[in-house]
């Protein structure tokens, strides 16, 4: 019976190594191998990277293009991670400032409200991409249109600070509920208003906070397709430009990809050998 209990124990851990193990192959595969693309030099009649791996024809011919645009390469690339980067830029900085006053607005004044702001901040979060997108085009074609607005970068850039509002207000409030209201009453008595406050006292407390909010709501703002296909007129972005390949994927997206890759693994990295002096220490 013992060895019946320790023959199952091995299996048991045999079976949890392999199932973390497929996990990781099914994680990191495709990665690997859509790096190794960016590595193949061969392409077809329009341009599109041949899938089948061909040894032979492995070099940095791609990245040299890259660089160098050579015969129009990258196409409207870079024009499109311009238009990413701008609109990322302006929409995380108004977000997190709205998202900051309405999570202090809570706060200070006894939780009142809470359960209706979370209510629609979780509504929101959870709403499709494709509900919103579609909602967000209704009412700029409602509103902006008819004052001689088209669509563009500022339907873009009002679409992503909307709805990347209640990603801030979820990530600061629970570390602003943590505060102490004495905080806000002794600033009062110091003749404080209510923006030195903010930003004197309750700003460098909510620092990391803020940062990581700042850093999703970048982070979702560049990544974001369907609401941004959906209100943004002429103006291409970078996922826009992505969906343009659904009839074959360009070599210059694979060399995009893997230096978007080999950069977060670089930071990653440096991230865990900070962590890890530190540690030391």
């Amino acid at each position: 019976m013992i060895s019946l209990a320790i023959d199952g124990q091995k299996w048991k851990q045999r079976f949890q190594s392999s199932f973390i193990l497929l996990i990781f192959l099914f994680l990191y595969v495709p990665l690997a191998v859509f790096m190794l693309l960016s590595f193949n030099n061969a392409h077809d009649k329009k341009d599109n990277v041949v899938t089948k791996l061909q040894f032979n024809q492995f070099n940095f011919e791609n990245y040299r293009k890259f660089f160098t645009d050579e015969e129009g390469f990258n196409g409207g690339m870079f024009n499109a991670l311009t238009n990413s980067f701008t609109i990322a830029f302006v929409a995380t900085p108004i977000a997190v400032f709205i998202g900051l006053l309405t999570a202090v607005n809570i706060w200070r004044h006894n939780e009142r409200n809470k359960n209706y702001v979370f209510a629609t901040s979780n509504f929101s979060i959870s709403c499709p991409d494709i509900i919103q997108g579609i909602a967000f085009s209704i009412l700029f074609y409602a509103l902006l249109v008819p004052l001689g607005i088209d669509l563009g970068f500022f339907t873009i850039i009002l679409a992503h600070v909307a709805f990347s509002i209640p990603y801030v207000i979820v990530f600061i409030y629970p570390k602003l509920s943590k505060i102490s209201k004495s905080v806000l009453y002794a600033s009062y008595d110091l003749n404080y208003g209510f923006f030195e406050c903010l930003f004197e006292i309750l700003v460098p407390m909510l620092l990391p906070n803020l940062a990581g909010a700042a850093l999703l709501v970048f982070s979702i703002s560049f990544d974001d397709f369907i609401i941004t296909n959906l209100v943004k007129g002429s103006v291409s972005t970078i996922t826009t430009e992505l969906y343009n390949m659904k009839q074959g994927v360009k070599a210059w997206s694979t060399v995009f990809g893997t230096l978007m890759i080999l950069g977060i693994t670089g930071v990653f990295l440096v991230n865990w050998a900070i962590k890890s002096w530190r540690s030391n220490d």
